[in-house]
């Protein structure tokens, strides 16, 4: 089952937790041109909603581990509550998105095979601005940060 997706190898989930450190990915549900294109075998609704769900919780979870770590850093022993479902909201799309391009491009099966191998490239896409971009509270973040850098 797709869920496996909170199994993948830490090296590639790193891409994904990044992401959620900095805290929320929205848009972008694949924008046209994959939404025509046939699923590849074994892919259905069911099995994009678990990849989807399997990818939320995969950034989500060391989102945030890592919020209360920062904080307890900072010394702040009461932070404000985690931010969980504005994250979960604005995840939500971009796993959706990531899920529908894989399922464009490789059946199932293989998928299960090889998820770290075939995710990553689109979660590389996503963070360089392609089609399953971040958007939301993290673009916010990742503009303010480019800014900063200025």
């Amino acid at each position: 089952m797709i869920c496996s997706f909170q199994a993948a190898s830490n090296k590639h989930i790193s891409h994904l937790a990044i992401i959620a450190t900095l805290f929320s990915i929205a848009p972008a549900y694949a924008t046209g041109s994959d939404q025509r294109l046939p699923l590849k075998e074994g892919w259905n609704e069911q099995t994009l909603a678990s990849f989807t769900n399997g990818c939320v919780l995969a950034i989500l979870n060391p989102a945030r581990q890592g919020y209360y770590a920062r904080a307890a850093q900072r010394g702040d022993s009461n932070p404000k509550p985690f931010p969980e479902i504005e994250i979960s909201q604005s995840v939500k799309p971009m796993c959706a998105c990531i899920g529908m391009r894989i399922a464009h491009t490789a059946d199932l099966q293989e998928v299960e095979l090889h998820q770290d191998t075939l995710a990553k490239p689109f979660i590389e896409d996503a963070m360089k601005g392609g089609q399953c971009k971040p958007g939301g509270i993290l673009a916010s973040a990742f503009e303010k940060k480019s800014s900063d850098k200025q």
